[in-house]
């Protein structure tokens, strides 16, 4: 019994995925171009709940980098890292939001989204956002600011380390 429990403990060592390593190759891939690679190494990470593998599936689907351009699955994917809260995958939802790109145009869906990742630094989303309110009325400012809240409580609060 023990030596089955010791052999079955080194396969799981040797098969378990070395999610540091392989997201460093991924990301040198794909800043040498290799981008068919960076998406076998990426895309196991992102399917496991890596945000910031997700966030990089999702550039590659919206740039057509290794993959057919398809903003449906850009979406798919800044949707689950900017849920694990990535601020730069909520900032390029916002933008997916405002122009309608893979979604419906939905102009409180991207103040929301641009109002957290704002709230964490991201400078993209800041502009976008103070650009949006000119075009939106006080009653979707005010329903954007409402969900916001919500999307920090289940979407950033979560993943912030004091």
């Amino acid at each position: 019994m023990r030596a089955l429990l010791t052999a079955l403990t080194a396969l799981m060592l040797c098969s378990a995925p070395s999610t540091a390593k392989d997201l460093e190759d991924a990301f040198a891939a794909y800043k040498a171009g290799d981008y068919q690679r960076a998406f076998r190494l990426l895309a196991p990470q992102a399917k496991q709940g890596h945000a910031e593998a997700q966030f990089n599936l999702g550039m590659m689907y919206f740039k057509g980098n290794g993959v057919q351009k398809d903003y449906g699955k850009a979406m798919h994917w800044y949707r689950r890292a900017a849920e694990r809260g990535h601020a730069e995958a909520q900032s390029n939802l916002g933008l997916m939001y405002a122009t309608g790109l893979g979604v419906s145009r939905d102009f409180v869906e991207a103040y929301a989204w641009w109002d957290i990742a704002t709230e964490q630094g991201n400078d993209d989303a800041k502009h976008n956002k103070t650009i949006l309110e000119y075009r939106m009325k006080s009653e979707q400012i005010a329903k954007a600011k409402g969900l916001s809240s919500v999307y920090w409580e289940m979407y950033v609060m979560p993943f912030q380390y004091y």
